[in-house]
């Protein structure tokens, strides 16, 4: 029961995110850290020769922390990094292994996006609130 749950979380994630980074070709890419009672997501689009920066919403950040809570005490996740590719999503979870607690969000985030989209330009957008502010409930 606690797998379908979860991979019904991760289903409503994936739609959650496939909607943020809009129509259109190219995947969309979250990269989301979570713990208990905060959130901290960053969506990303590509479009082939750049990224561009999506604004998520409060219920991507409620699924995100539904899919945390979900996860048993023992299993507790540190980053959740997902590719959605049209109606198709692939997760992965980082866990405690390899994490270093003296480094912020804001210093593995740019890591991850190089990783992931190489040296493509990444573009953001001006929106009312500024993008990798993490929320707390």
């Amino acid at each position: 029961m606690e797998q379908e749950a979860i991979g019904r979380i991760l289903a409503d994630v994936g739609a959650l995110v496939r909607d943020a980074g809009g129509a259109g070709p190219g995947d969309t890419f979250l990269y989301a850290e979570a713990g208990d009672n905060w959130v901290g997501p960053s969506v990303f689009k590509d479009f082939g020769d750049r990224v561009v920066y999506c604004q998520g919403n409060t219920d991507l950040d409620f699924r995100i922390l539904d899919l945390w809570d979900a996860a048993p005490a023992d299993k507790k996740w540190r980053a959740l990094l997902m590719t959605v590719s049209g109606e198709k999503f692939d997760a992965r979870f980082q866990y405690d292994e390899g994490w270093d607690e003296a480094e912020s969000d804001y210093e593995r985030r740019p890591r991850v996006l190089t990783a992931k989209f190489g040296n493509k330009p990444i573009e953001f957008p001006d929106y009312e609130s500024p993008p990798f502010t993490d929320t707390a409930y």
